[in-house]
């Protein structure tokens, strides 16, 4: 069975996106062997080569040409898909990012692949594909099948583990004659609030609505410095305009694994634990004993958060 990730380039390095797409890559040559393929287009992608060198990647393809310093569709998804015609590949996986949600498509198209978005899981069945998905913004799944061999799917940022232990890939690099498309991006203009990049923290002290008010984010943010986190918040923070954008989680926002994510006064809406849920360890404090948080948190406390958090940061203090 041949397998094929599309990997990317975002801000200057490989997006922590293509090596969960390895990871699942990855996962379906153990079960069906074959071979897995990584695909990595860019300006000047060869400076990525020691990195990608990933155990159980059996080859990594390096496209360069300076049309691709900076993403558009059609010469991505022209270089790409001639690519992986050569290959013939059985499955094709794209991190489900504001550039492989453009892209997926486009690729699919051009091969004449069905394609399944926003995957959980997926399985050969002999038959075909069978995949579980997520539909409604993660408030229900559902199970696609696929007949015949061949399929591309997309997967959500978060949702599988990176595949990166270091072992020897056979590299190849291949210099692509690609002509810019009609769409000719200029810039990738930065969030002007990107003050903090929250997935990239160990710990997460997380605020929602039961904070009460914006001068209680003042002992949130004393306790995340404490642990060396960071402080971040759900949907209703944001709206209120307590904190920026940037700091937000959720599957409309940030998705975030950190090792500890400790949840205060945040009642669990889906869209929310669909971006923190595979966090290592999950501590929820909550007034209400019913709150959906504690179904998915490995400790939980009932308890007035600005009645707790003093008595908390006094007992760290010492």
């Amino acid at each position: 069975m041949e397998i094929v990730c599309v990997g990317e380039i975002f801000n200057g390095d490989v997006s922590g996106s293509t090596y969960e797409a390895l990871y699942l890559g990855n996962k379906i040559k153990m079960e069906n062997g074959g071979k897995l393929t990584l695909i990595l287009a860019g300006k000047d992608p060869e400076q990525f080569s020691k990195k990608l060198s990933i155990k159980g990647l059996d080859n990594l393809i390096l496209l360069s040409d300076p049309s691709l310093e900076i993403y558009d569709n059609e010469s991505y998804s022209s270089a790409v898909s001639n690519e992986i015609k050569e290959i013939s590949p059985d499955v094709i996986i794209v991190p489900y990012t504001s550039q492989g949600m453009d892209l997926a498509p486009s690729i699919a198209h051009l091969l004449g692949f069905p394609i399944i978005t926003y995957c959980e899981s997926i399985k050969f069945s002999g038959n075909g594909w069978l995949a579980t998905r997520v539909i409604y913004g993660g408030k229900l799944r559902e199970e696609v099948e696929v007949e015949g061999n061949k399929v591309l799917i997309t997967i959500r940022p978060g949702d599988f583990p990176p595949l990166r232990e270091e072992a020897q890939t056979n590299i190849i690099k291949k210099n692509v004659s690609i002509s810019r498309g009609r769409i000719k991006p200029i810039e990738i203009i930065k969030p002007a609030l990107e003050d903090i990049d929250i997935t990239k923290f160990d710990v997460l002290v997380s605020v929602g609505r039961g904070i009460g008010s914006k001068e209680n984010l003042e002992i949130a943010e004393e306790l995340a410095k404490m642990l060396n986190g960071a402080l971040s918040c759900s949907r209703p923070i944001v709206d209120m305009g307590w904190l920026p954008k940037t700091r937000q989680v959720g599957s409309s926002a940030k998705t975030v694994k950190p090792k500890v994510y400790i949840a205060l006064g945040i009642s669990g809406a889906t869209n929310h634990i669909n971006g923190m849920k595979n966090s290592n360890t999950i501590i929820s404090i909550n007034k209400d004993p019913f709150a959906p948080i504690f179904e998915i948190s490995h400790y939980g406390i009932v308890a007035d958060i600005n009645d707790l958090l003093p008595l908390l940061l006094e007992e760290l203090k010492k």
